[in-house]
């Protein structure tokens, strides 16, 4: 029993990682698509 509770949490532990890898990944895309919207205006210094 002790094998199938570990087996269980583990389950969960990877599922948790996994949606918080999937959330990270489409802040990062998020970030990408900005910076290219921001290197294509000209950047203009005083």
């Amino acid at each position: 029993m002790f094998w199938s509770v570990t087996s269980l949490l583990k389950d969960k532990v990877d599922l948790i990682r996994n949606a918080k890898v999937e959330k990270l990944q489409k802040k990062l895309e998020g970030l990408q698509k900005t910076i290219k919207v921001v290197e294509r205006k000209p950047f203009f210094r005083n």
